[in-house]
């Protein structure tokens, strides 16, 4: 038998201003992507094709329209960038993507097997920060897969790609019906095989198991029939990557032992908190998130600060200003017991206005130690010559 030859790319005539369709690089349920050719900044690109069949067509647009405006948003070193948006009257809408040589995570486990420990810091390390960003604009990925994550043939750069099903945090689109679950039901957290709502933790767990896949070269719950996996996602606990891959690193480890629990609040609570538990990971170099999670930590996992508590938060104590120690502490010795605390009279270097406090201390003595005898005599005086001020003085009414 024979191998049936690829088609050709079809002739879009919005496209053709522009873009040259080359061949087809992939296609999934409800698009088809394309390697192209801009004539005008002489640049590959792939462009992404709605497919118009009639069951799908609104639903498939409505998801394409979202996708541009929500990776419009999305400018990062490990997200695929969006470069244009065209209108199609027929096939819907076309997304020029940025393109580069190379191949998707799942091609690169399938070809080599169990991926060595540095490329795998290295993978995790790019999509974390790419979630990181996602995360810091409210934005939930939804379908974190090998599919979706592209390697680099020139840098081995990994970028998150494919944010089709991704939605806004608190956002109700009403492209999902209540109950029902959108993404790869291989990769989806517990929460999403419910229909939850969701936040970046469900992002966290399904990296957690795009990295279990990267060591031991398995799908996680390979063999499985869909409501096989299903039931295990939110019931079983995949066995540990060392009992596959003995001599797995601890970081690498701790780093999936935190994201794949099942329940939300045990788990990594942000990408930066993942992110700093991977040896060698240095944090974003991004200013703070507004309005975005922030990274308090986590609740599982050995020698590991609880929500909201991180390492080293005591503040040091500045020191006062040395000054010269007193008779007894030796020759040049200095001391740093703050000035005017009892410690003998002022020394040279002692605070502004010490000796002047003390002067009027002294002032202020003398005057006492004048005028409270004269208070007392008149006092007596005052009694001795008014009667009735005794009687009061003694409890006993005048008469």
């Amino acid at each position: 038998m024979t191998a049936k030859a690829p088609k050709d790319p079809p002739r879009i005539p919005e496209l053709e201003e522009r873009y040259t369709l080359i061949r087809e690089l992939g296609r999934g349920a409800s698009a088809v992507v394309y390697l192209a050719r801009d004539r005008e900044l002489g640049r590959d690109v792939a462009v992404k094709l709605i497919r118009s069949t009639p069951a799908s067509h609104d639903d498939s647009l409505a998801r394409l329209v979202r996708e541009a405006r929500t990776v419009g948003k999305l400018q990062h070193p490990n997200i695929v960038t969006l470069l244009d948006l065209i209108k199609l009257p027929e096939e819907g809408l076309a997304l020029v993507l940025q393109y580069a040589p190379g191949r998707t995570l799942k091609e690169y486990i399938r070809e080599e097997g169990p991926l060595p420990f540095p490329e795998v810091r290295r993978i995790l390390r790019d999509v974390a920060r790419a979630l990181d960003h996602a995360h810091r604009q409210r934005i939930v990925h939804r379908d974190v897969k090998p599919e979706n994550i592209h390697l680099d043939e020139a840098t081995g750069t990994a970028r998150l790609a494919d944010f089709g099903i991704a939605r806004p945090w608190d956002s109700d689109s009403g492209l999902t019906l209540a109950g029902s679950a959108i993404g790869t039901p291989t990769y989806m957290s517990p929460e999403q095989v419910d229909g939850g709502r969701l936040d970046g933790r469900s992002d966290l767990y399904s990296l957690g198991l795009v990295a279990w896949e990267m060591l031991t070269g398995r799908q996680p719950w390979e063999g499985e029939s869909l409501y096989g996996v299903i039931y295990k996602q939110k019931n079983e606990d995949l066995p540990s990557p060392e009992t596959l891959r003995p001599g797995t690193p601890p970081d690498l480890l701790t780093v999936i032992q935190g994201a794949v629990v099942k329940d939300p609040d045990g788990r990594w609570q942000s990408a930066v908190a993942l992110l700093d538990r991977i040896a060698g990971a240095q944090q974003p170099d991004e200013d703070a998130a507004p309005d975005g999670p922030k990274a308090t930590g986590i609740r599982a996992g050995p020698g590991a600060p609880g929500p909201g508590k991180t390492k080293g938060t005591t503040p040091p104590v500045p020191p006062s200003r040395p000054r010269k120690a007193g008779v007894g502490a030796g020759a040049g010795a200095t001391t740093t017991s703050p000035p005017g605390t009892g410690a003998g009279p002022a020394k040279k270097g002692a605070a502004p206005g010490y000796r002047t406090r003390r002067s009027r201390r002294r002032r202020a003595g003398r005057i006492t130690g004048i005028l409270l005898p004269a208070g007392v005599a008149l006092g007596l005086a005052a009694v001795l010559v008014h009667p009735q001020t005794r009687s009061f003085a003694t409890g006993v009414l005048p008469s």
